[in-house]
C-alpha cells in the first residue's frame, strides 16, 4: 500500500524534470543561435533534434516505475511491509544524477538553474540578451562525481 508521501515526493522531482525539459525546448525555440543549442547538451545536432534528446521527464518516469515494482518485489519476498520510498528514491534521484552528469548540466540543475530562469524570462516577454559566453558550460566550474559514471 502506498502513502501519500509516495507519490508527492517523486511526484515533485517528476514535476522538476519536467520543467527543466520544457525551459530546454523553449529556449531552442526561441534562440536561434547554434551556439545556444550547445549549451544544451545538444552537440552536433540540429534544434529540431535537440527538442527530443537528453531528456529528464522520460527516463525519470520509468525509473519511478521501476523503484515501484523493486518495494512490491520487495514486499512480496520478505512477507512483511517495506518503506516504498526505500526503493522510489534512489532510482529517481540516482537517474537525474546520472543524466546530469552524462550532459554536464549537474552544476546548472543544482547550484543555478540557468534553463528555468532563462525560460521565464522569456515567457514573461522579458528582453533577453544571452550570449554563449554568459551561459556556456566552460565558465561552470567542473565537479567530479565521487563514482565513476555511465557515459
Amino acid at each position: 500500500m502506498l502513502g501519500l508521501g509516495d507519490i508527492v515526493i517523486p511526484g515533485l522531482l517528476l514535476s522538476f524534470a519536467a520543467r527543466i525539459d520544457d525551459a530546454k525546448k523553449l529556449i531552442a525555440r526561441s534562440v536561434k543561435r547554434p551556439q545556444f543549442v550547445n549549451v544544451l547538451s545538444c552537440e552536433d545536432m540540429n534544434a529540431k533534434s535537440c527538442l527530443n534528446c537528453r531528456s529528464y521527464f522520460i527516463p525519470v518516469c520509468i525509473a519511478y516505475a521501476a523503484g515501484l515494482m523493486a518495494a512490491n518485489l520487495a514486499v512480496y519476498l520478505m512477507n512483511t511491509g517495506q518503506p516504498a520510498l526505500l526503493y522510489i528514491v534512489p532510482f529517481t534521484l540516482g537517474t537525474v544524477y546520472a543524466i546530469a552528469l552524462r550532459n554536464h548540466e549537474f552544476y546548472i540543475l543544482w547550484i543555478e538553474p540557468k534553463f528555468l530562469t532563462t525560460a521565464d524570462a522569456i515567457i514573461q516577454d522579458k528582453q533577453v540578451t544571452l550570449s554563449y559566453q554568459e551561459v556556456s558550460m566552460q565558465e561552470t566550474p567542473h565537479i567530479d562525481p565521487p563514482l565513476n559514471p555511465i557515459t
